[in-house]
C-alpha cells in the first residue's frame, strides 16, 4: 500500500519491522499505569507549550482500550501497534489543539491548529496554504464529533512514517481522532502536547 499512499516502500518497511519488535508487555503496563493515574484526575487539558495552545478535556476512562498486539482481545489486529485510546466527552472539549501531522483518507497535512467548542471544530488556522485549509473546512461539516484521545507508546517508533496507523503509535505522541459519516477518520497528531492540569499546566502523566 506504499504506492497507494505515495510513500517510500523501503522506509515504510523499516518502520514496520522496527515497530513490530517493540516490548508489548511494557506498552500494556504503561497503559494501565496511565489509566490508573487519570482515573483520579479532573480539570484536565491537552497543552502544547511550543504552540501555546490548550484544549480542555474530560475523559471516559472506563471505556479506554489498550492496543498492545494481543489479538485475543479483538477480531482484527493491525501491526505494528502500541497505543491506548480513551473516549472524550465532546461537550467538555473546548480550546485549541495544535497538530504537527493531520491525516484524512489519502491526504496528509502539517502544522495546523483546530479551534474546538463543545466538541465541534469552529475554526482552522496554521502554517499551511489556503487550499488545505479549504479542504479541511469542507470536512468539518461531515464529522460525527465523537472524539477520542490516542496516546502513542511504541518506543521503537520515533518518527512519522506518513502512514496514519503507524504514526498513532509513535512514542510520546498525543492524538485526537474523529470520523466522518462514512467512517473515515480525521487524525490530528501532536508530538509537543501533554496531558496537564488545566489550571497549573503541570504534566499529569509521562509516556
Amino acid at each position: 500500500f506504499a504506492d497507494y499512499y505515495h510513500l517510500d516502500y523501503q522506509s515504510l518497511l523499516n518502520s514496520y519491522f522496527k515497530g513490530l519488535n517493540c516490548d508489548y508487555n511494557k506498552i500494556r503496563e504503561k497503559s494501565i499505569e496511565i489509566s490508573e493515574t487519570l482515573s483520579f484526575r479532573s480539570n484536565l487539558a491537552i497543552y502544547s507549550q511550543e504552540h501555546s495552545s490548550i484544549l480542555n478535556i474530560s475523559l471516559e476512562i472506563s471505556k479506554s482500550e489498550i492496543f498492545d498486539g494481543d489479538s485475543s482481545k479483538r477480531t482484527i489486529t493491525i501491526l505494528p501497534t502500541g497505543n491506548m485510546e480513551i473516549p472524550l466527552k465532546k461537550e467538555f472539549l473546548n480550546g485549541i489543539f495544535s497538530a504537527e501531522k493531520i491525516y484524512y483518507k489519502q491526504t496528509s497535512f502539517e502544522n495546523i491548529s483546530f479551534d474546538i467548542a463543545n466538541g465541534e471544530i469552529i475554526n482552522i488556522f496554521g502554517n499551511t496554504n489556503q487550499n488545505n485549509i479549504g479542504k479541511l473546512n469542507q470536512l468539518i461539516y461531515q464529522l460525527k464529533n465523537n472524539w477520542k484521545i490516542v496516546i502513542g507508546l511504541n518506543e521503537n517508533l520515533s518518527a512519522f512514517s506518513g502512514y496514519s496507523l503507524y504514526d498513532l503509535s509513535v512514542n510520546g505522541t498525543l492524538s485526537i481522532v474523529n470520523q466522518d459519516e462514512k467512517g473515515h477518520q480525521l487524525i490530528l497528531i501532536s508530538k509537543s502536547s501533554k496531558i496537564v492540569n488545566k489550571n497549573s499546566k503541570i504534566e499529569i502523566v509521562r509516556y
